[in-house]
This record gives C-alpha cells, sequence and structure tokens, in this order.
C-alpha cells in the first residue's frame, strides 16, 4: 500500500514538474518572440508633428522624415543663412553650424565667416524669397531656387536682387538632424 501511494506521488510531482517545464519554455519562447519583436522595431515608431510657423503637420522618427518635415528644415535652414541683418547674423549662423557635418564644419564655417564680415561692413539686410524646392530622392539633394534682395541702411551700397540656387542635403543619424552640404550649385536638377 505505501508503496503505491508513493509512485503515485512520484508521478504526480512527474506531471508537476513536466507542466511546469512546458510552461516555462512556452514563456521562454514567448519572451524571444517579443524580444525579436523590439528589436525590429525599436526607433521606428511614426510621430505626427503639427509645428506653430508652418501650415503642414509631418511624420518623423529617429531615422527619417516625410517630405513635408524636409521642406520645412529647407526653408528653415534658407531663412537662418540669408534673412539677416548684421544684428542677428552670428546667432544665426551658430544655429546652422550646430546641425552641420562635422567633416564639411569649417569650410562652411569659412564661408559664414566672410558672408558675417561683408554683411556687417556694409550694413546690409538680406532677405531671401523661395520660388522652388525641388526634391531628389535618388541621392536625398533638395534643390532651392529663389531671389536674394538686399538693402543697406545707409545707401551704401545699390545692391540688386540676386537669383540663386542653393543644394541641401539633411539627413538623421540617431534622431539628430545633420546637414552634410548647403552650396550653391549651378545647374538645373532633374524635374
Amino acid at each position: 500500500m505505501k508503496l503505491s501511494i508513493l509512485k503515485e506521488r512520484d508521478k504526480s510531482f512527474a506531471y508537476i514538474f513536466l507542466s511546469l517545464s512546458a510552461l516555462l519554455a512556452v514563456s521562454a519562447m514567448t519572451n524571444l518572440v517579443l524580444a525579436g519583436y523590439i528589436v525590429k522595431n525599436h526607433n521606428k515608431e511614426r510621430v505626427i508633428t503639427v509645428p506653430m510657423a508652418f501650415d503642414q503637420p509631418f511624420e518623423s522618427n529617429s531615422y527619417s522624415g516625410d517630405l513635408r518635415l524636409n521642406e520645412m528644415m529647407v526653408r528653415s535652414l534658407i531663412d537662418l543663412r540669408f534673412n539677416v541683418t548684421p544684428e542677428t547674423i552670428d546667432s544665426q549662423q551658430e544655429a546652422i553650424l550646430r546641425f552641420s557635418d562635422s567633416r564639411n564644419r569649417s569650410e562652411l564655417k569659412r564661408s559664414l565667416i566672410s558672408e558675417a564680415q561683408y554683411i556687417k561692413s556694409n550694413d546690409i539686410s538680406s532677405n531671401f524669397s523661395i520660388e522652388s524646392i525641388k526634391y531628389d530622392p535618388s541621392n536625398g539633394n533638395t534643390y532651392v531656387t529663389g531671389t536674394l534682395s538686399a538693402s543697406t541702411s545707409a545707401g551704401k551700397l545699390d545692391l540688386p536682387d540676386d537669383k540663386r540656387s542653393y543644394v541641401i542635403k539633411i539627413q538623421y543619424i540617431d534622431g539628430q538632424l545633420n546637414v552634410p552640404l548647403f552650396s550653391p550649385y549651378k545647374a538645373q536638377p532633374k524635374s
């Protein structure tokens, strides 16, 4: 009698042990599946933002943004660089340099310093009116064409309106905006 009770108890413990082992295996598999899902979708959450100063909401994540975000950033960078006065040019150029790529920063900084010296020495205020923005998805470049209007408060210089074109490239690296290219261009982009 004692032997049969002992065998029944051992059998019950075996069933409980096997059930708990199966539950542990299912739990481990579930954790592995969830971990794979998290790794796959890490930083891919799309966020819709409605900015105050622009008329279009945009969608972004830490790796990219949609065309409306690209256009908004291009307009902001153009405004920072060309809609300046002698009083505002230093702070606006510092803002541009914060977004510039470290490999090209010294070249851009030299260009910005010469622009700032010219604007300050001649007391120039300028305004860039954007006429067209074209995005090329094959290389990620944005081509901006517009008219730069400038004037001096004392009338030192006769400054005619100047039609200009620029190419700007915007990248996202770990959620940070990076501008590796912001320079004039001569050729018309493909439409």
